[in-house]
């Protein structure tokens, strides 16, 4: 089971599979289908570092900018733009 461990703004995604695997390495007598399964599972850690990387240093930047400069004791209505 993958886990994701928060250190200070940086999220690192613990996951073993990685490590088991030899770095998704296939032994050389590996049939299509274990290469395959391989494959697969080294973009899914790929995709989850992508996902990761955007939270932290995209939408979590922007999101506390907004956060920001929203006047959050006054109701919507009556906020000027």
């Amino acid at each position: 089971m993958c886990s994701i461990t928060r250190i200070g703004s940086f999220t690192q995604p613990q996951c073993p599979v990685s490590r088991l695997t030899g770095d998704f390495t296939p032994p050389e007598d590996a049939c299509n289908m274990y290469r395959v399964l391989l494959d697969g599972l080294a973009e899914l850690e790929a995709d989850l570092h992508r996902h990761i990387h955007k939270e932290n240093n995209i939408l979590f930047p922007r999101a506390s900018e907004l956060e920001e400069t929203l006047d959050l004791g006054t109701p919507i209505d009556s906020r000027t733009e």
